[in-house]
């Protein structure tokens, strides 16, 4: 909760600091709002009024063409980037220059008024005509009409044609009173155009829309018969290429006796029939093998004498087959006969030649079965050998067909493609021919540009609301801007933050009279600056724990800063306090404390400190209870010598005796080294600074050299404060009678 409170706090304190800066800038910020309000209303009370007519088109998204011929010149009209060049088209110097032409704007009163001849636009064309002669002297200068290098001539600024001049200028203006805008999520275009007569605003806006039109027409015309021209042109070209490719085609069909076409079915057959082919060569070599065993073990066995039986081929004969049961048969007999009769029976030779006619019969047979299968196997081989000759033969022309087909195929599909292409020109040719005559354009006027009854320029209510907002912006920037550039002490909290000094009190300006120092406490003793110092002289008096300061030195970092009128005020604070005070002059270079009390500065502290004249006789009453002066004296040659020097320390140790305080007035610090010897020999230093006067650096300046020679300083005191003028800065303080500081809610201190 504390810390919430302390937040808080800090909050308020960093608000009415700018509120503070608002209002002491305040005249700055009233200057201009004011002015800038002013020329606000001078210019729109002045400015001539300007009407505003819109068109409003459309742009479809595809010719409506009868024909379909937008392959041959139409684009795609359903890109952004097709929008996007229709606006910048219609914002384009070419439409530009067609409806001034149309409209002969150039002789136009309203859009192309004669020149004023008052003084001021005189004196603009005159000015005007100075700046370009000086251009083009400059640019002569830099480029001489008569400099060449290298064969390439340097650009030349002449003076251009007075004509263009003149249509380029109309050509800017109208264009700078144009504006196109795209209606979103449409394809629908609005044509704006700003004259100071409305009935010329619409007439541009509507004849922007007429040309932007014609112009589209014209180019769709124009690429019609462009592209009729160019297919006339390749219509013939490719008829010759027609008749070339399938003249070539044909004579090479000629050349190498092609009758049938070549084509994926003519190869599907061949490849079948030499499948079927290599099929009944597998199917010959089968047959040729099988006839060549046969044959080959029946040779064999009857060179041999090998018995046949085993033989299948042989075994199977039914001519063999019968003479073997025929001999088994007889040699059945011939072996129950050969019990009975002997070997030379009739009977016994008989059978005995049967079965030798028999196996004759057989031999002679197994001779015919042998020749029986050589013929087979001849007859298969030569069937075998005949297969594969065919099948050599079907593939040397079946390669000799594909070789003749490469080239068959490249001049066929040449000679169609050539043919496919001119049928496609005559197609497009045939369209583009119909759509020539056919005279319409994707873009059409949806609603024609009205007579406009109230300008749109000036907007009087928006133009001085804005100018009130953007007067007080501006003054209220500069007025912060010129506290940022403020680089003087203002704020006790700068006094703490900045310096790292303890803040002694504040003092309100004092008024002079007859260009003397105004003894303010005892004069006018109620007064706000009476109990400014008497503030001052409780904190000095407070300032240190462990003892009061009895020597106080009284300084400032630069002259005219107030620290005479301090010690003064302050001194006699203190002796109206009760304690027995002593003012010391040691300004001995510009003194003018003597001139506060109407004394002379004949004999004084100088006379002291060089023996002349003893202390005693040197304190003069001043007229104020309890209160003495110490004149500086005759000015000498080496006051620094003077201050410095051993007699001044003798000299306070005396007054101490006398006095319980000793109030020193001192030279500027940064000016002379005077107030950084007394100091030395001072309880305690009071820095005087002039708020709004005095900037930071000098302050610190004069700290540095105090902190150089081990001075004790007390803190810092406000002097010379306008409360009529800075007064916002501190409007939450007044001092009251008992010297404490105490907070005011609102008005200035009193």
């Amino acid at each position: 909760m504390v810390e919430q409170d302390t937040n808080q706090h800090e909050q308020e304190v960093h608000l009415l600091d700018y509120v503070r800066v608002l209002r002491k800038r305040k005249w700055i910020i009233v200057t201009c709002f004011v002015l800038v309000v002013m020329v606000t209303a001078y210019a729109t009370l002045t400015q001539t009024p300007i009407y505003r007519a819109t068109t409003k088109i459309v742009i479809e998204k595809k010719n409506p063409n009868v024909v379909s011929v937008e392959e041959v010149f139409a684009m795609d009209a359903t890109s952004t980037d097709y929008y996007q060049t229709q606006y910048e088209i219609l914002k384009s110097r070419t439409i530009a220059r067609g409806v001034v032409e149309r409209l002969d704007l150039e002789n136009s009163q309203a859009f192309n008024p004669p020149p004023k001849d008052d003084p001021v636009s005189r004196g603009k064309r005159y000015v005007a005509g100075l700046l370009t002669d000086l251009k083009e002297q400059v640019v002569s200068f830099v480029f001489p009409s008569s400099g060449e290098a290298g064969g390439v001539r340097y650009p030349v600024s002449d003076v251009q044609d007075g004509i263009e001049e003149r249509e380029s200028a109309l050509i800017n203006r109208f264009l700078g009173s144009l504006s196109i805008e795209p209606v979103r999520e449409t394809r629908m275009v609005q044509i704006h155009f700003d004259s100071p007569s409305p009935v010329l605003a619409a007439r541009v806006a509507d004849s922007v829309a007429r040309v932007y039109m014609d112009q589209n027409l014209e180019t769709k015309m124009k690429t019609i018969k462009h592209a009729v021209q160019w297919l006339k042109e390749r219509l013939e070209e490719e008829r010759l290429k027609v008749e070339a490719a399938q003249k070539d085609f044909l004579k090479y069909r000629e050349l190498q006796g092609i009758i049938t076409d070549i084509s994926p079915e003519t190869e599907t057959v061949r490849a079948q029939k030499l499948a079927g082919l290599k099929d009944k060569i597998v199917e010959a070599e089968t047959d040729r093998i099988e006839a060549e065993s046969k044959y080959t073990q029946a040779r064999k066995a009857l060179e041999n004498g090998i018995g046949v039986g085993s033989i299948p081929s042989i075994a199977t004969n039914q001519v063999i087959s019968s003479i073997k049961d025929s001999e088994m048969e007889l040699s059945s007999r011939l072996s129950e006969l050969s019990e009975k009769y002997g070997a030379k029976h009739p009977r016994i030779i008989a059978l005995k030649g049967q079965l030798a006619e028999l196996k004759r019969r057989k031999q002679n047979e197994v001779k015919k079965l042998v020749q029986s299968l050589k013929h087979q196997y001849e007859t298969a081989l030569s069937r075998e050998r005949s297969l594969k000759s065919t099948l050599g033969e079907e593939e040397r022309k079946a390669i000799e067909m594909n070789r003749k087909g490469v080239q068959y195929g490249v001049l066929k599909r040449k000679a169609e493609t050539a043919k496919e292409m001119y049928d496609l020109l005559v197609k497009r040719f045939k369209e583009a021919s119909l759509t020539e005559d056919i005279k319409t354009v994707n873009v059409r006027v949806v609603d024609p540009a009205e007579t406009p009854r109230s300008p749109i320029k000036p907007e009087k209510k928006r133009n001085m609301l804005l100018a009130m907002v953007l007067g007080l912006f501006l003054g209220g920037g500069l007025a912060f801007f010129s506290e940022y550039l403020d680089d003087t002490l203002k704020t006790p909290e700068e006094v703490k933050s900045l310096i790292g000094l303890p803040f002694l009190g504040m003092i309100p300006k004092i008024k002079k009279s007859q260009e003397s120092i105004e003894l303010t406490v005892k004069n006018d003793p109620k007064s706000m600056a009476s109990e400014a110092f008497r503030s001052l002289r409780t904190n000095v008096l407070f300032s240190s724990a462990d003892q009061t300061p009895r020597v106080l030195l009284i300084s400032s970092s630069l002259p005219e800063e107030g620290k005479t009128s301090t010690a003064v005020n302050l001194a006699t604070a203190m002796a109206q306090a009760g304690s027995k005070t002593v003012l010391l002059g040691c300004d001995m270079r510009k003194p003018t404390v003597h001139k506060v009390f109407g004394f002379s500065r004949e004999e004084g502290l100088s006379n002291c400190l060089t023996g002349s004249l003893e202390v005693g006789q040197a304190c003069l009453p001043t007229g104020v209870d309890n209160l003495d002066l110490i004149p500086s004296g005759p000015i000498p040659p080496n006051p620094s010598e003077l201050l410095g020097s051993q007699g001044m320390s003798g000299l306070l140790e005396t007054l101490k005796e006398n006095y319980e305080r000793i109030v020193i007035d001192s030279p500027p610090l940064t000016a002379v080294t005077d107030a950084s010897l007394l100091a030395q020999k001072a309880d305690g230093v009071i820095l005087v600074v002039r708020a709004f006067v005095t900037s930071k650096q000098a302050v610190k300046a004069g700290l540095e050299q105090l902190r150089n020679v081990g001075a004790k300083i007390l803190g810092v005191a406000f002097n010379s404060i306008d409360m009529d003028k800075e007064g916002a800065y501190y409007s939450s303080y007044y001092y009251a009678a008992d010297g404490k500081k105490k907070r005011k809610k609102r008005g200035k201190a009193a």
